[in-house]
């Protein structure tokens, strides 16, 4: 069976589009403004295994890491449950939708004290 009048056109197109892209060469294309580098780093096992168990099979590794330094080095992030205080997180909990009122009234007067 012979091809369409059609879809020989967009074959056509298709095959000079390739032969530019060919004939400029690698560097005539678009760089990231970011290059990402390839690293080797060391952790603990129970570090990656529970980085391992985090994150989901379609999740990557890099970019989580990526983010964890990223948000580390700005300064700004929240602190983690570890860093912060008990009246800090009991200031957390009354902002959260999923609280008890009743909950929220009492840590809302252990912090009022």
């Amino acid at each position: 069976m012979l091809p369409d009048e059609n879809e020989c056109r967009t074959s056509d197109k298709t095959h000079r589009f390739i032969r530019r892209r060919m004939g400029k060469g690698v560097d005539s294309m678009r760089r990231s403004s970011n290059p990402t580098r390839k690293i080797s780093i060391t952790l603990p096992g129970n570090l990656f295994n529970e980085l391992e168990r985090t994150l989901s099979y379609s999740q990557s590794r890099s970019r989580f890491i990526s983010a964890a330094i990223a948000e580390k080095l700005d300064g700004e992030s929240a602190q983690s449950i570890v860093e912060s205080t008990t009246r800090q997180l009991m200031a957390a909990i009354t902002s959260r939708d999923d609280v008890d009122e009743t909950l929220k009234h009492l840590l809302l007067q252990i912090l009022a004290k």
